[in-house]
């Protein structure tokens, strides 16, 4: 049996590319703002892969992760 990931997928700007964070336990949904860890410091971010939806991950290495909800 499958289990949902820790992992949620969101994206910087609409129609960019999905980027993938470690869930820090937060409660999130699809199209929740969020603040997310990055190089540059915290950005803005919105949810477009709750971590529900992702049953298996092959990413791989360390993530950034999800900071809080804005």
């Amino acid at each position: 049996m499958l289990r949902a990931t820790n992992l949620v997928g969101v994206r910087f700007t609409r129609g960019g590319r999905v980027h993938y964070f470690e869930n820090a336990g937060l409660d999130l949904e699809v199209n929740d703002e969020v603040l997310v860890e990055t190089e540059t410091g915290p950005t803005t971010a919105h949810v477009v892969i709750a971590p529900k939806q992702l049953l298996f991950s092959n990413v791989n290495g360390t993530l950034k992760r999800v900071l809080n909800k804005v």
